[in-house]
């Protein structure tokens, strides 16, 4: 699955190239991407084995489902805006009428429904308890349900606007509310750290 997935976005990626010519270095780093995604997510993995035999944990399988399934979400995820993407460029190049901000609409709710699919897996993903001391545990669940909540508020939120407000509006809503996504992980990073940090004080 996971193969299949990262092949079909190098796919993608090539089509949208093909059919750009004018955006070729951008499509070829965007064809690269899945290669190095991959590459690192691997790299995770097999680093996180190598600390549980540290530890004695003989059982592995599930730590390689949970990476197996962050890599299905994390290819999927990229692909949805990549195949949207592709449709708009095939409509065009079949000869129908052109309409750039129809297009950047169209473009605009795949990525907002990109916000609510992480936002709704990302509480589901929950990491095995062998690879974290019990204690924490609940930490990391309570921050990954509350940055959920906050992806999938912000995706209706920028999904409503480029369906129905100004698109200067809604493209400036996706912007600043990408930058107020990331803060929010990195403040729920913050927060679990303080916590485990009084935790084991």
């Amino acid at each position: 699955m996971v193969l299949t997935l990262s092949l079909g976005v190098v796919a993608l990626s090539a089509v949208n190239g093909l059919l750009r010519p004018d955006e070729a270095a951008k499509w070829l780093r965007a064809m690269l991407m899945p290669s190095l995604l991959w590459l690192g997510l691997t790299a995770w993995h097999r680093s996180m084995l190598k600390s549980l035999r540290r530890r004695g944990v003989e059982d592995e399988s599930a730590v390689t489902r949970y990476f197996d399934t962050v890599m299905v979400l994390v290819f999927a995820l990229i692909g949805l805006p990549l195949l949207v993407r592709t449709g708009v460029e095939l409509w065009l190049v079949a000869g129908h009428p052109a309409n750039p901000e129809i297009a950047r609409r169209i473009l605009g709710v795949a990525v907002s429904l990109v916000f609510i699919g992480v936002g709704n897996a990302l509480p589901k993903i929950l990491t095995p308890l062998s690879m974290l001391p019990l204690e924490r545990a609940e930490l990391v669940t309570s921050a990954r349900r509350f940055v959920g909540t906050a992806l999938v508020v912000l995706g209706l939120a920028t999904l409503f606007a480029f369906v129905s407000a100004p698109f200067a509006f809604a493209t400036a809503l996706l912007r600043w509310g990408t930058v107020a996504g990331l803060g929010v992980l990195l403040g729920a990073v913050v927060w679990m750290n303080v916590r485990a940090g009084g935790l084991e004080g």
